[in-house]
Formats: C-alpha cells, sequence, structure tokens
C-alpha cells in the first residue's frame, strides 16, 4: 500500500460558504489580498473590526472554473471584488489565524437539488491531491475575545 504523505498546511484554501449564495456558480478571483464582507447585523461592534486578510488565490479560482466547465457546468462566473464573508474568515481565523495562505471563495446554488451538488462536489475533488484545502460553512459567527480589539 503506498503511503501518501499530507502536508499540514495547505497551499491554498477554497472556501464554499453558505452565505455567497448565486443563481450560477461564482469564484471569487483576487490578485491582491481578501478583504473583510461584514453580511451581519446588529452584533457587538468588536465584531466588525474584526479582519482577515487573507491573499487571494487566482490560480485556485481560474482552476475550480475549469473543472467545473470541464465537468459539464456551463457557466461559472467571475467575482474580482475581493472579499471574505463571515462564513469563509470565521473557520480560516480558527485555523490559520495568521491569514497567510492564499484563499477563494465558491458560492453555492440553494435552488439546485442534491444531484446537482454532488456532481459539484464530485468535479471539485482533483483538488485533494492538489494540497488545496476544500471547506464548505455555513453560520458560523465569531463571538470570541479577539486578541487585539
Amino acid at each position: 500500500m503506498e503511503e501518501r504523505r499530507v502536508s499540514s498546511k495547505p497551499i491554498s484554501i477554497l472556501v464554499i460558504s453558505a452565505h455567497c449564495d448565486t443563481a450560477v456558480p461564482s469564484i471569487n478571483v483576487v490578485d491582491s489580498v481578501n478583504h473583510t464582507i461584514y453580511d451581519f447585523y446588529n452584533f457587538p461592534e468588536q465584531m466588525y473590526q474584526h479582519k482577515y486578510p487573507a491573499p487571494g488565490a487566482p490560480q485556485l479560482a481560474r482552476r475550480v472554473k475549469e473543472l467545473l466547465i470541464k465537468s459539464g457546468f456551463s457557466r461559472v462566473d467571475e467575482d474580482t471584488k475581493p472579499g471574505l464573508d463571515h462564513g469563509a474568515r470565521v473557520p480560516l481565523f480558527l485555523m490559520y489565524p495568521e491569514a497567510d495562505i492564499p484563499v477563494c471563495q465558491l458560492s453555492v446554488q440553494s435552488q439546485q437539488d442534491g444531484t446537482y451538488h454532488y456532481n459539484f462536489g464530485k468535479a471539485l475533488a482533483p483538488l485533494k491531491d492538489e494540497s488545496v484545502l476544500i471547506i464548505g460553512s455555513g453560520s458560523a459567527i465569531l463571538h470570541l475575545e479577539l486578541p487585539g480589539l
């Protein structure tokens, strides 16, 4: 049996966030640093000060688009506005607080059925062999005492 070595740190991260819901898949293609999107309301002020300035992952974003198109998804939009919503940045902050791994975010299509989403995941499966961490995230809000706030 062949032994697979897994790096403790991925080369890039793809976050599929339930807080970014679009009619067709949309991937953020960011050449600079991701900004923080505050897509929640009426929370303590300190939560609006938290940032996660991870670099964008444009090569990964283009690879994701390529894989989806190759798998039969007829359209994948590119979003060039740099930003991570709380569904993306909260788990990232807890896992990699240094914000030093390139990240891109992919939208979900909640109006689609289970078969669609199964095929969506199947299309992205090759990324697991490319040292990419794939995170599916939903309703994560960071409500902790944050260092420096």
